[in-house]
């Protein structure tokens, strides 16, 4: 491998790999919405709100696949801040003792919420993150020398 195909690599990859994610969530949350509602029911929810969250969630994942898509910088950064926020609702979950099933990245990865999902979702957001940092800075050169 190359050392522009490995730049190109993390230019590209972890965006691709969230399209993928986030394709995989949207299509099983469509396809069946019974198992978003049974992993709601421990928390407890007043009853109308699983479907007003699952709502959310769709909206949210379509736009996210268009912007990851579409406009890949932007895409980057709010997959990383999702991602993060996501977390932080899981460690919360794991830190007043919920450890149901998690239907984590759609029904591609899940298991019971803990320690690992956290780290998981750290490291997926540092590679975010990190592949954003690079496209970022191939811009910043490619408009400096550009405008020379």
């Amino acid at each position: 491998m190359t050392k522009e195909s490995r730049k190109q690599l993390w230019l590209n990859g972890p965006r691709i790999l969230m399209v993928i994610v986030f394709t995989i969530a949207l299509i099983s949350k469509l396809i069946n919405p019974g198992a978003f509602f049974i992993m709601t029911d421990a928390l407890s929810m007043p009853h109308y709100t699983p479907e007003i969250l699952l709502s959310l969630l769709i909206t949210t994942e379509t736009l996210m696949i268009f912007l990851l898509v579409k406009h890949p910088d932007t895409g980057i950064l709010w997959s990383a801040f999702l991602l993060l926020l996501f977390t932080a609702v899981i460690a919360i979950l794991q830190a007043i003792g919920i450890h149901e099933l998690c239907g984590c990245f759609g029904n591609l990865v899940s298991g019971d919420i803990g320690v690992a999902k956290i780290l998981q979702n750290i490291g997926l957001a540092l590679m975010l993150l990190s592949s954003w940092y690079i496209r970022k800075d191939k811009n910043k050169k490619t408009y400096t020398s550009s405008t020379s």
